[in-house]
């Protein structure tokens, strides 16, 4: 049986209940700056914006979907809180769930999902 977790500064985003419309449901919060206007992604802005684009306008059915979706979670995975400067990581848990981890949470977590 697994230990429990105390992720205090961890922000969840969505429920891994959503299945396969986790990537359109995320690209649709990312490119409604409302939601996240205090996050940005770490790394090449335009590249991600052309795939969260081409995840919400084409759906699951898009050519890329899934491909566009494995690279967001392999390789634009840190997210810079601009009023704070604080570093969280992108990251899906076992059961699905998308979560913001806090740099100073990243061991727990790991450690939890065994990484």
């Amino acid at each position: 049986m697994k230990s429990t977790m105390s992720l205090v500064k961890s922000i969840f985003i969505l429920d891994g209940h959503r299945g396969t419309y986790i990537p359109q449901n995320l690209a649709e919060i990312m490119l409604n700056e409302r939601h996240l206007h205090t996050y940005e992604f770490t790394t090449d802005s335009a590249t991600l914006k052309r795939m969260l684009k081409e995840i919400s306008e084409d759906g699951r059915e898009g050519e890329y979907y899934w491909d566009n979706w494995n690279d967001i979670l392999s390789f634009y995975t840190e997210i810079r809180n601009t009023s704070n400067n604080e570093l969280f990581y992108l990251t899906q848990g076992e059961d699905g769930d998308l979560w913001l981890i806090h740099e100073d949470e990243l061991d727990e977590w790991n450690e939890y999902n065994n990484l």
